[in-house]
């Protein structure tokens, strides 16, 4: 099934929400996904062995862009918070 747009907030217990990504990314072009990113930011991530860097290659590539946001301003936006 394809999709014009997905907004998605997937859970984030280890890596389940770039499993779920994973999935996501080929029900539509256009998705909009609140995420940690810390996978991507990484220096050292693409010589590490068994990384989501790796394993999420498919991912990496279809992104075209990332806004990230802080976690004093993300607690701010959506009213949350994080321990």
């Amino acid at each position: 099934m394809k999709f014009d747009c997905i907004i998605m907030n997937p859970p984030y217990c280890r890596n389940l929400h770039l499993k779920i990504l994973n999935e996501v990314i080929h029900h539509s072009d256009d998705i909009v996904n609140l995420s940690p990113i810390r996978w991507l930011q990484d220096p050292l991530a693409e010589y590490k062995k068994n990384s989501d860097f790796k394993r999420f290659k498919e991912i990496r590539e279809r992104i075209e862009s990332i806004d990230v946001i802080q976690m004093v301003e993300a607690t701010r936006l959506f009213n949350s918070a994080a321990f």
